[in-house]
C-alpha cells in the first residue's frame, strides 16, 4: 500500500519535489506510529524495569562477568532483560547468533523447560546449570527455586587435637581424590594466630611436592581467624579422580599456627577437608535465589597447550572429564608451525598475568605478563569482523573451543587490542552517504 501511494505522487505530482518528499515522510510516520504504538510506550525504563535487590546485588560486583538466569517454572529476567541493568548474560534473543556459539550453547543444555523459549536460531536459553558455563564466563546463577548445592566431600578429616606452626620450611600433606572436578579445599588456623604473624603460602601440588602447581594462594595473617575455617577455591581438575595432590604451606617470614589432627601413626597432620563445588549459595529475596560460582573462569586467560579438534569433535571433547579447559585449549585450524613449537607438550596451570584494562561492545584492551609463550583465550564470540592487536602490530585472531577468539602470545609483556572493524559496515555507511548526497543534489536541481 505504501509502495502504491509513493508511486501516484511521483506520477500525479512529477513537479513537486518537495510535496512528494514531505508528504512521503508523513506516510512513512504515520504507518510506522500506527504499527509500533503498542511496542514503544512513552514510558520510562525506570518504571518498567526498577531496580531490585537482586539487580541491586549484581551491580556490587564490577568485574567482567556473566549472569545466567535459569529458565524454568516461571519466567526469570527474560531474554535481554538483565542487559536494561548493565548486566552479560549468557544468552538472550537476537537474530545475529553465528552458528558455532548456538551449537556450543545447544549442547550444554537442550532441555529447556519453558516452551515457548526453546532455543532456536534467534534465542539461546537454559534452564539447568551445567559445570561448562564456567568457561563461558557465569559468575551468578539465579534461579526461581533453590538449587541443590553440589558439594562432593573427597578426602581429609577436621578437627583441632593440637596445633602446628607453619614457619619458612614447608609443611606437606598428600591426599587422594576419589571424584573428578576438584576444586576446593578447607583449612583450620590455630588458636594464637597473631597480627604479627607472617603471610602464609598456601599451595597444591600434582603428584608430589614441586610437581604440576595446581593453585598457591598468600594469605595475609590478618585475614585468618583464630580456630576457623577458610575455604580456598581453585580451577576444577576434570580429571582429579584416583589422582595424588599434595598440600604445602609455609611462610615468608614468622609463623603462623594451624590446627592438628593425630593420625593413626600417631603424628600430626593439617585439618583438611577436600571438596568438589560446583555453586555457592549468595542471597535470595524470596522469588530468586543467587548462588556464585567460584570456578568461573576469567574472561581472558592464558593456556599453554593445544589440542587439534574438528567443530563437531570440540562440542563433546569440551565435556570430557580428562579435558581440563583452564589448562588447554582446541583448534580446528592449526597454528603456524614456528608458533606451535613454542607451545607445551602437555597442560599446565598458566602463570601468566591478564589483566583486562578495558572492555566494551567494539573494543577489548588486555594486558598480558607472560613467562611462557602460549594461547591467550577471550571467551566472546569468535566473528571475521574483529581484528587484534598485539604491541600495535596486527596478529592472526584463531577460534577457540569452537567458539570464541585466542591469539598467540610469546614470552614478555604485551599491550593486546581487539577492535571490531566490520567492511560491511563500512561499505554500507559509504553507500548510504552517497545516496544521501545525490538525493539532496536532485531536490537542490529540481527547485532551482
Amino acid at each position: 500500500l505504501l509502495a502504491t501511494v509513493m508511486l501516484g505522487l511521483m506520477v500525479y505530482l512529477p513537479k513537486r519535489p518537495f510535496l512528494i518528499a514531505g508528504l512521503a515522510l508523513l506516510i512513512v510516520m504515520l504507518d510506522l506510529l500506527q504499527w509500533g504504538w503498542r511496542f514503544n510506550p512513552i514510558t520510562s525504563t525506570e518504571l518498567l524495569y526498577p531496580d531490585n535487590e537482586i539487580t541491586n546485588f549484581l551491580a556490587q560486583d564490577q568485574s567482567v562477568y556473566r549472569t545466567l538466569p535459569l529458565q524454568k517454572g516461571s519466567v526469570l529476567f527474560g531474554p535481554n532483560v538483565l542487559s536494561l541493568y548493565g548486566q552479560q548474560s549468557l544468552g538472550g534473543y537476537t537474530p545475529l547468533i553465528p552458528e558455532g556459539y548456538a551449537a556450543l550453547y545447544q549442547s550444554v543444555d537442550d532441555d529447556v523447560q519453558i516452551e515457548w523459549m526453546a532455543s532456536n536460531r534467534n534465542m539461546l536459553v537454559m534452564s539447568h546449570f551445567n559445570p561448562l558455563v564456567s568457561l563461558l564466563n557465569v559468575k551468578y546463577v539465579l534461579s526461581t527455586e533453590p538449587l541443590p548445592y553440589d558439594i562432593i566431600p573427597q578426602e581429609g578429616v577436621t578437627g583441632c587435637d593440637d596445633q602446628l606452626i607453619v614457619s619458612q620450611e614447608p609443611i606437606t600433606m598428600p591426599f587422594v581424590i576419589a571424584d573428578p572436578g576438584f576444586n576446593r579445599f578447607d583449612l583450620q588456623f590455630g588458636e594464637d594466630v597473631s597480627q604479627e604473624a607472617g603471610d602464609i603460602v598456601v599451595s597444591v601440588w600434582r603428584d608430589e611436592f614441586g610437581g604440576s602447581l595446581l593453585f598457591q594462594d598468600v594469605v595475609p595473617s590478618s585475614e585468618l581467624s583464630q580456630n576457623q575455617g577458610r575455604a580456598f577455591f581453585m580451577a576444577p581438575v576434570a580429571d582429579s579422580a584416583g589422582q595424588t595432590y599434595v598440600l604445602s604451606l609455609q611462610t615468608e617470614q614468622g609463623e603462623v599456627p594451624i590446627c592438628a589432627v593425630v593420625g593413626a601413626n600417631g603424628g600430626h597432620q593439617p585439618s583438611l577437608l577436600a571438596f568438589a563445588t560446583w555453586l555457592n549459595y549468595r542471597m535470595d529475596d524470596g522469588d530468586v535465589w543467587v548462588y556464585e560460582n567460584p570456578n568461573v573462569m576469567p574472561r581472558a586467560f592464558m593456556v599453554h597447550h593445544v589440542e587439534q579438534t574438528t567443530a563437531e569433535q570440540a562440542l563433546t571433547r569440551l565435556s570430557e572429564p580428562d579435558f581440563n579447559w583452564s589448562h588447554s585449549a582446541l583448534l580446528s585450524e592449526p597454528l603456524p608451525q614456528a608458533e606451535a613449537e613454542q607451545l607445551a607438550k602437555r597442560p599446565f596451570l598458566s602463570e601468566a598475568q591478564v589483566t583486562v584494562t578495558h572492555y566494551a561492545a567494539h573494543q577489548v584492551d588486555i594486558q598480558v605478563n607472560t613467562p611462557t609463550a602460549g594461547l591467550l583465550v577471550l571467551n566472546d564470540t569468535y566473528y571475521p569482523s574483529w581484528r587484534a592487536t598485539l604491541n600495535e602490530q596486527d596478529v592472526e585472531i584463531h577460534k577457540v573451543n569452537n567458539s570464541f577468539r585466542g591469539i598467540f602470545v610469546p614470552v614478555g609483556e604485551h599491550q593486546i587490542q581487539f577492535s571490531f572493524q566490520s567492511q560491511t559496515l563500512t561499505v554500507a555507511l559509504i553507500i548510504s552517504a552517497i545516496s544521501l548526497l545525490l538525493a539532496t543534489g536532485i531536490i537542490i536541481k529540481e527547485k532551482i
